[in-house]
């Protein structure tokens, strides 16, 4: 069966009669002109002609699921005028929300208004969408509302603008799910992300320390050194015996990386964070695994878990250490004269967390940088 066209030949009529006392026409014109648009192909000026008055005269009439339907075909298809669409868009609620979730392309005043919008579940469906600007991204960024951000995040069809990037870095610290979808999306180089190398996997973690430490070679890098001195070291190798708590505690304290560094030892099971700040501290491989062993820990009692954290403690450069370790816990008591350089992130700029109470050394966060404006 064939579909016949609907021919109107004077709209406001029509309109008129469907709110006095036919509105089922309303619904059925609306349906039978969208199929024959849609089928037509939606090309050349005859059947917009046909369909932009109708619709703008019988959308704010039809049900919600009629609108609904309309919107689901017509957000679909790539010929939709412009004036259909914002008709649409006006009608708010789930039929705007199919726009944003369906449409290949948006016109930009119906993303302006969505932006404009104090409904944060239009937010975060724009975010989710592969057409933003920059300028875009950024004034979603600045909404309230963590489902905005996390969309963000999780949109790998859009290439993050940088100061988004540097929001959304400086969000994951203190954010799970932000933090794991910024280490899936694989368009941002490792090594800006190492200020998330609490969050990331154990492969994650084993590809940063790789590459810090090529680049430290590849730029002839040099990251200053803050050993520690034969009498901390002696301490440190004291207290292990005491348990892991104690030698985390005196190395943070050791160290000068505070309570944030005791905390993220702490909770990390595989223990390569406390390993990280014993080659930091420049104490010798051979001396960290003693350490190790010596505190009685899970890890000292498995040989895979021990193994790696040798493997890990023997292939990781101090100076690749150092430059994670600053990016996350930064030295609160550099010795000697101290240069105050946030960590880069993405964007290019500070990717330090709520709660941190100084700033990376220079060292610390000259591969970062030189990375981030080698572009």
């Amino acid at each position: 069966m064939s579909i016949v066209p609907y021919q109107v030949s004077a709209f406001d009529d029509l309109a008129m009669l469907a709110r006095t006392g036919a509105p089922g026409l309303a619904r059925a014109s609306l349906m039978v002109q969208t199929e024959l648009f849609i089928q037509q192909g939606g090309h050349g000026q005859d059947q917009s002609a046909s369909l932009i008055p109708l619709a703008l005269s019988f959308l704010p009439l039809v049900d919600e699921a009629t609108a609904r339907a309309i919107a689901r075909k017509l957000a679909l298809h790539a010929h939709t005028p412009v004036a259909l669409t914002e008709a649409l868009y006006a009608r708010g609620g789930a039929i705007a929300e199919t726009l944003l979730e369906l449409a290949p392309s948006l016109p930009r005043g119906v993303r302006q208004a969505a932006l404009d919008h104090p409904d944060p579940g239009q937010a975060t469906r724009l975010a989710a969408r592969a057409d933003l600007d920059d300028a875009e991204q950024l004034r979603l960024l600045g909404r309230d509302g963590p489902s905005v951000a996390l969309a963000l995040a999780r949109n790998t069809a859009i290439r993050l603008a940088r100061p988004v990037g540097a929001g959304l870095m400086s969000l994951a610290r203190g954010d799970d799910e932000v933090a794991a979808a910024l280490l899936a999306r694989g368009d941002i180089d490792v090594v800006l992300l190492t200020p998330l190398y609490p969050h990331a996997s154990a492969r994650q973690r084993a590809m940063m320390r790789h590459k810090v430490g090529l680049r430290i070679a590849e730029r002839g890098l040099t990251i200053p050194a803050q050993e520690a001195s034969r009498a901390e070291q002696d301490r440190l190798m004291e207290m292990s015996l005491t348990g892991m708590a104690p030698l985390i505690s005196a190395l943070a304290e050791v160290s000068g990386r505070g309570p944030g560094f005791a905390e993220a030892a702490m909770a990390d099971s595989s223990r390569d964070i406390l390993a990280l700040g014993l080659l930091g501290a420049s104490i010798a491989p051979e001396d960290a695994t003693r350490m190790l062993l010596r505190t009685g820990d899970h890890v000292a009692q498995s040989s895979t878990a021990l193994h790696a954290l040798v493997a890990m403690l023997r292939q990781t450069t101090r100076s690749a250490a150092e430059t994670i370790l600053g990016a996350n816990w930064p030295r609160a008591n550099l010795r000697g004269p101290a240069q105050h350089v946030p960590v880069m992130a993405p964007g290019g700029t500070s990717a330090r967390g709520a709660g941190t109470a100084s700033q990376p050394h220079s060292g610390a966060t000259q591969v970062l940088d030189r990375i981030r404006n080698a572009g």
